[in-house]
């Protein structure tokens, strides 16, 4: 059993240096992809301009094999090529993004798992059935609600749906609000 937490735990650390080693990567691949784009045309620039970048990118992409292979555990390829290098980190950085993403979905649930639990210490609850209900309920995102749907306090405290009138079409109904005009006034006899 221990074991299994070991492990899980150092692979939640890998994901989580994935995930800051990406958002390090970002702002890397965007620079030196700017910076190789404004000397695309000239040869000379463009080879200046690629020897710091492929470096630099030799050495995040090693980062990379060392973190799979202390933490997860994984057989890597031999070391890039230059170019294979910077190919493999304008890819990686949104896949490590997604772990972090993945990562924090996890905690989020975990989270909500164990508020319970918290609450119960804490505060005076009767119905914890009801709580503990409510705890599985939150890993579910609320569902849409309809355009114009509200929600009010009925005459006896419950909730009600309060909708919109519908709005008769325009054109129907009475000839003289169709056209803009005012009604006439009919009178009494007797009466002006």
């Amino acid at each position: 059993m221990l074991g299994i937490a070991r492990r899980g735990l150092r692979l939640a650390t890998g994901l989580v240096l994935g995930a800051v080693i990406a958002a390090a990567e970002l702002p890397f691949v965007l620079l030196s992809g700017l910076s190789l784009l404004c000397v695309f045309a000239w040869p000379r620039g463009r080879r200046a301009v690629l020897k710091p970048v492929t470096a630099a990118a030799r050495v995040l992409t090693e980062t990379h094999r060392r973190r799979l292979r202390v933490y997860v555990a994984a057989d890597t390829s031999d070391a890039y090529a230059d170019h294979r290098a910077l190919q493999y980190l304008s890819l990686r950085w949104g896949l490590g993004l997604l772990g972090a993403l993945v990562l924090g979905a996890a905690l989020i649930g975990v989270a909500y798992g164990i508020s319970w639990i918290f609450i119960l210490l804490l505060t005076d609850v009767r119905h914890p059935g009801t709580l503990a209900l409510s705890s599985i309920g939150g890993l579910f995102p609320p569902l849409p609600q309809p355009a114009g749907h509200l929600r009010s306090r009925g005459a006896g405290g419950q909730a009600r749906a309060v909708l919109p009138r519908p709005q008769p079409p325009r054109g129907a109904g009475a000839p003289h609000r169709a056209a803009g005009r005012q009604p006439r006034r009919r009178h009494r006899r007797g009466q002006r």
